[in-house]
């Protein structure tokens, strides 16, 4: 019995999108390859019928019970090709037959790998020949992590990410012509290199041996896939990332192997491929291509304007209770808390004055439900010390900051620049290490960079990093804002005041992965245990931390916390943070615990206020100076 699964998936007409049977021919020739190497093959398409999370869920588990019957499962290894989606920084799907009609027939691959930890392998691999496109007609997907929770202790797993687009990109299929059925460019970049076709794909620095390593194959990809694809006039940005670090090896071949090598029958190397590209619509391929270019640019002038929307936002420097909210973009209808108390600041119409019923900066702190005229209502943890900033956009998106009182600091362009390519969808994986080192080292003084860091270690299962960011905020005696601790693996547990802890496991020492790292060595240094780490807040504080609930490790004492929790998704509005619509405003008000709090009086009636009140002083100070030119 082979201790390694390799899974394909080909979904070549799902619901409401083109039609694919590149993506059939794709699921066959690495099925064919993982036969050929020794793997447990479980291949699964839409020729004869549905692909379904059902059908994924039997296959799977049947595959992973017959394997660790025998042995411990070394590596899974899953495959994709079809049609995939984004829905934000850290939410990439790949689509089932019936995702339009059915919104959890997806695969929620986030979810699926933090669901595969509690499953123990020592690797996993993801391979994913598909978009990874951002559209509103992809907003209701919701998705699913597949398979069911086990009764283990989650473990961490090294993982390989080769994905055929970055984030908010395409990948393509080239049609049929002649005798030569439709292929997906990137997968059969992707055999040249592992079925011994490409000379640049084998790790220079095995000997006596030809071995396609996790290295070589990502430098191979990077490099490969863009000429394809420009050989046919389009344009691909893949994504791969190699996380193996132990067997690293996919492949070998005897030394002698290219000189013996006899051309297979289906060798698509036996014809020009530059064939293939004459007989499709050129004109079309270019105006596709323009309007990707065109997408770009438009998001970058998004984001340039949010940029421009956080840095002109006036976000005062103190309160009189240590703790504020400032809010612009939108009116204030409404706060709730539940505990301490909020008052408006007469000075200005969008700041309020917080207390959070303590005053132990970095530690004491309060749930705020801040309803707002749009009819959104946006999640706040307020922390003793710090001031929220929240902007809300014209788009209908709210951005938040989290930062210590005084003065802006020198991370606040950084904190801007990440937030505003955050909401405009440009936020991609290709430097998640170096943004993720650079953004850690601020969340001391703005507790979302911790947040963003750990989201971005997430989507390339970096526990350790996780993990490492959770101890340093205990080190500091400062609070571990809940998604950090969904992410981190640590058991969390409820106390009968209904205050939430978490215990955080130690982390090993281990060789930096960039110069960026190397030059903080915080970002690779071992970190010991912790137990019973305070929690910070009751709801995540970003949207994609909702999703983590269901794969987080939870005691039974924080169980209704975690159903009532997960009953709040539906209602969940768009955007990277956590604002509910008018009909979850209630279930994440009885999630805080919040009480109905005296409703602030409406913008208007502030500005009235904040001008009468600027009128009796520009009075008094006329007054002052007519006293003054008697005396």
């Amino acid at each position: 019995m082979p201790d390694q699964i390799f899974v394909s998936i080909a979904v070549s007409s799902p619901e409401l999108l083109a039609k694919l049977p590149g993506a059939l021919t794709a699921g066959k020739r690495m099925a064919k390859w993982a036969t050929d190497n020794n793997y447990y093959v479980v291949a699964i398409d839409d020729s004869a019928g549905l692909v379904t999370k059902a059908l994924l869920r039997k296959k799977l588990l049947t595959a992973i019970d017959e394997v660790q019957s025998q042995a411990a499962l070394r590596r899974l290894v899953l495959f994709f090709a079809g049609h995939g989606a984004i829905k934000g920084v850290n939410e990439p799907y790949w689509l089932l037959s019936n995702w339009w009609t059915e919104t959890e027939e997806a695969i929620d691959l986030i979810s699926f790998q933090r669901m595969l930890r509690y499953y123990r392998p020592k690797q996993v691999a993801l391979i994913g020949d598909a978009c990874q496109v951002l559209h509103k007609d992809f907003m209701e997907v919701k998705g699913s992590s597949i398979l069911p929770r086990r009764d283990e202790q989650p473990s961490k797993f090294e993982l390989d990410q080769f994905f055929a687009a970055d984030a908010g990109e395409q990948a393509f299929m080239i049609k049929a012509v002649g005798s030569n059925e439709a292929y997906c460019i990137f997968t059969e970049v992707l055999l040249d290199a592992l079925e011994g076709d490409a000379k640049e794909a084998f790790d220079p620095s095995t000997k006596g041996e030809l071995v396609v390593t996790s290295g070589s194959l990502t430098s191979y990809i990077a490099a490969q896939i863009p000429l394809e694809a420009g050989r046919h006039h389009l344009t691909m940005s893949p994504l791969p990332q190699p996380g193996f670090y132990t067997d690293t090896t996919y492949v070998r071949f005897p030394g002698s192997w290219l000189a013996h090598r006899e051309p297979k029958p289906d060798d698509r190397r036996s014809t020009p491929r530059a064939a293939f590209a004459e007989t499709l619509k050129t004109e079309s391929i270019i105006i596709e291509n323009e309007r990707l270019e065109k997408l770009r640019s438009d998001k970058e002038q998004k984001a340039a304007n949010i940029k421009v929307e956080l840095a002109g936002s006036e976000v005062p420097t103190h309160f009189e209770s240590g703790c504020g909210l400032s809010v612009a973009g939108a009116w204030v209808k409404s706060i709730t808390q539940a505990k301490g108390w909020t008052e408006a600041d007469y000075t200005h119409p969008g700041w309020f004055r917080v207390n959070v019923g303590g005053a132990y900066p970095g530690r004491d702190w309060a749930d705020l439900l801040v309803e707002l005229n749009t009819g959104q209502s946006a999640y706040v943890c307020a922390v003793y010390n710090f001031i929220a900033a929240l902007q809300a956009h014209g788009s209908g998106e709210i951005n938040l900051l989290n930062r210590s009182l005084g003065p802006p600091s020198g991370n606040e362009d950084f904190v801007r620049d990440v937030l505003a390519r955050l909401s405009a969808g440009l936020l991609n994986a290709t430097a998640i290490v170096d943004i993720a080192a650079q953004a850690r080292r601020g969340k001391h003084i703005d507790f979302i960079l911790g947040c963003l860091a750990a989201y971005l270690y997430d989507s390339i299962g970096d526990l350790d990093g996780i993990r490492s960011i959770a101890y340093f905020f205990t080190k500091r005696d400062q609070i571990v804002p809940l998604d950090i601790a969904l992410l981190s693996g640590g058991l969390i547990r409820q106390n009968d005041k209904g205050q939430m802890t978490v215990d955080i496991p130690a982390t090993t020492e281990r060789q930096a992965r960039t110069a960026v790292e190397r030059a903080h060595r915080s970002t690779h240094q071992a970190t010991p245990l912790v137990k019973g780490a305070e929690i910070g807040g009751r709801a995540p504080w970003l949207r994609s931390g909702w999703r983590a609930i269901d794969t987080a490790n939870i005691d039974e004492s924080a169980w209704t916390w975690r159903e009532e929790a997960l009953g709040i998704i539906p209602h969940l509005e768009r955007g990277e943070f956590s604002a509910v619509n008018g009909q979850g405003a209630e279930a994440l008000r009885n999630l805080l615990g919040a009480h109905s709090a005296e409703q602030l009086r409406s913008n208007e009636a502030l500005w009235d206020d904040y001008e009468l009140r600027a009128a009796e002083e520009q009075e008094d100070a006329k007054e002052q100076q007519r006293a003054n030119k008697v005396g």
